[in-house]
């Protein structure tokens, strides 16, 4: 002990201390155990010696029978012997029941969480140890060897007294393990010190050493990330490990910081010069084994979430083609608990096409699967690598099955346009442009509530607030600083601004055709967003369902007065009211200039063409435009701005 001191210093003093008291306990049970046998041989020789006694008289009152039989009247005349062979007891001698418990205690040897310290140690002492130990060790082997064989004949040769918990030769066994691992631990504890050169080490980092020896519940991600990746493997071999892992993983919550820390610290590598994120090989090893837990992990990177996320899509169409061939081939198979659920299959073929949708050419990441919410989310662009990322936020009726394609599609319009603005000026993505657009549906509104129900807005905005969270958190653990906005259309403008309301760190967001403002919001004073953030609205000038959406709500346009009275009870008088704080953006379309090409207008109230009439999101539509400016904070460049938007009361 001297010089070695800390975390597993500790350990080490209470392993000595079991092993004393152990070996104490052992001592005792064993000369108990000898006095037991004393006793049950001496038992068992009286017990014999009664039987053969016993044996004996009954020969000799047969003999006696039959001269009775044979003697006149039946009268015994010969009496000697007779009265003084008195009859040896019929009771049996009962057998003494041997005990002999013993067990080991078990010796903690991993600090685990429990420890944040430093342990020091001097690496020779620890291998006197261990050599000290593993000699004295074999004499208590040679010790063992000797009690197993007499134990083991004792039972065969006296099977007449019955054994109760006699585990002393497992125990005794046992003893002589742990006293083995010991030292094997111990001089692993002086190689590490080696290795390091130093008398002093994290006990975190020894942690990684003895992960295997981790009580249930004891053990942490952030353990996990010790180990190297054939360790990994090693562990994930084992199912009761692997079980271990996974729940520790689901476990995890949320908490974007410490996962997007320790996620980091698994091996993934980032090129300074793109942004762009290359999977570990222990990060591959957990995607491989946990592809549904990481593909939503928030605080994950998300190039190593869509691998997951497209792991598991891939596996489970593969399960359905093969449940469909062996049924068509006559066979009755068990199908996947995913087919049975409603809308299941849909979805993935949903989103399936919508990764192969879009013309921008840009890498598609499937950064959210859950389709048990349900709910997806795909990235147009290396969501990762992005120096300007935008969110857009669909409304009502908004489906995974029925509205992905389209979303991504909207995305990928969206992605053209900011790549194309950028291009054609200096913003905040860089150059070459490093850019991407999510066709947000992580949380799918119920479609029974409608648009005069708000309680899908809170939800979703709770569910966006911590998605933009996760975003920041990964972009910090990657060293990545970027622009994030928000773009939303319809009842989506709502699930923004209770997005805002809880905390939205974005650095704009446009609310396009708007369906008025939720209670309680007054104006954008009223959102917590990053310092500098703009609010802009759009909305072209007869887009009638946003005006239906409006009726019972405030208004986000207008300006508006208040009445009031001074004094109190005196006469009333009307001041006017600062208005919404927003900024109106233009949606009508413009014509073409010496330096600016015709912006088309918007003509129908979702984010996409219908009917031959232009969405928000259309490519080249003054809208679509100036949503591509404003997340590139390109604000010079907006078209039909600058009035004040305010809402009505």
């Amino acid at each position: 002990m001297e010089h070695f001191s800390g975390g597993y210093a500790r350990l080490f003093a209470a392993a000595c201390v079991a092993r004393s008291e152990d070996r104490g306990r052992l001592g005792g049970i064993l000369a108990a155990l000898a006095d037991d046998v004393r006793s049950a041989k001496l038992k068992a020789r009286e017990e014999k010696d009664r039987q053969e006694e016993l044996a004996a008289w009954q020969r000799r009152e047969e003999v006696r029978e039959q001269q009775r039989r044979a003697a006149p009247f039946g009268v015994l005349l010969e009496f000697d012997g007779l009265l003084f062979d008195v009859k040896p007891s019929d009771i049996a001698i009962a057998a003494p029941t041997i005990s002999a418990p013993f067990s080991v205690r078990g010796r903690p040897r991993f600090a685990g969480n429990s420890s944040d310290g430093t342990t020091s140690a001097e690496p020779g002492r620890l291998r006197a140890f261990a050599g000290q130990s593993r000699a004295a060790n074999n004499i208590l082997s040679a010790e063992f060897g000797r009690v197993r064989a007499a134990w083991s004949a004792f039972v065969d040769l006296c099977s007449w007294a019955p054994i109760d918990q006699a585990t002393v030769v497992f125990g005794f066994e046992r003893l002589i393990a742990e006293n083995a691992s010991d030292a094997d631990w111990v001089e692993k504890i002086a190689a590490a010190f080696e290795a390091a050169g130093s008398g002093y080490l994290a006990d975190t980092a020894l942690n990684g050493l003895f992960l295997h020896y981790a009580e249930p519940g004891q053990i942490s991600l952030r353990d996990i990330a010790t180990l190297s990746s054939a360790e990994l493997r090693a562990w994930l071999a084992v199912p009761a490990k692997r079980d271990r892992l996974g729940g520790l993983l689901r476990a995890q919550g949320y908490d974007p910081a410490l996962t997007a820390a320790w996620w980091s610290g698994l091996g993934q590598t980032v090129d300074p010069g793109t942004g762009k994120v290359t999977v570990g090989e222990t990060q591959r090893l957990l995607i491989e084994a946990f592809p549904g837990i990481i593909g939503n992990l928030q605080g994950v990177a998300y190039t190593a979430r869509d691998l997951a996320n497209r792991l598991v899509l891939t596996r489970q169409l593969e399960e359905f083609d093969v449940f469909v061939r062996q049924s068509a081939m006559g066979a009755q198979p068990a199908p996947a608990a995913w087919l049975k659920s409603p809308g299941h299959l849909e979805r993935l073929k949903s989103i399936r096409n919508a990764l192969t949708s879009g013309r921008s050419g840009a890498v598609k990441q499937l950064i959210s699967l859950n389709l048990d919410q349900p709910g997806a989310a795909i990235s147009v662009g290396d969501l990762d690598a992005a120096k300007v990322t935008t969110y857009q936020v669909p409304g009502v009726d908004t489906t995974v099955s029925k509205s992905m394609f389209d979303l991504t599609i909207a995305a990928d319009v969206q992605y053209s346009q900011q790549y194309q603005a950028a291009g054609d000026s200096v913003s905040r993505a860089g150059t070459p442009p490093r850019l991407a657009v999510v066709g947000w549906v992580a949380f799918e509104p119920a479609p029974a509530a409608g648009v005069y129900d708000d309680g899908n807005a809170w939800t979703g905005g709770d569910f966006l607030s911590k998605d933009i969270k996760v975003l920041a958190a990964v972009q910090d653990s990657l060293g990545n600083t970027a622009s994030n906005n928000v773009s939303a259309l319809s009842y989506g403008t709502l699930t923004a601004q209770a997005a805002a309301m809880e905390g939205l760190a974005v650095d704009s967001i446009n609310l396009n055709a708007d369906i008025g403002v939720l209670p309680g919001v007054c104006g954008v004073q009223d959102f917590h967003l990053n310092p500098g953030a703009e609010v802009y609205q759009t909305k072209f000038t007869v887009d009638q369902v946003s005006e239906l959406g409006n009726l019972g709500r405030h208004h986000i346009q207008d300006a508006h007065v208040q009445t009031d009275q001074s004094p109190l009870g005196g006469p009333s008088f009307t001041v006017p009211v600062p208005g919404f704080g927003a900024t109106q953006l233009g949606a009508d379309g413009t014509a073409a200039t010496e330096t600016e090409m015709a912006r088309l207008p918007t003509e129908n109230h979702g984010w996409l063409e219908s009917d031959g009439k232009r969405g928000y999101a259309s490519l080249n539509t003054e809208s679509s435009v100036n949503q591509a400016y404003a997340s590139l904070g390109l604000t010079a460049k907006l078209t039909n701005s600058g009035k004040p938007v305010v809402h009505h009361e």
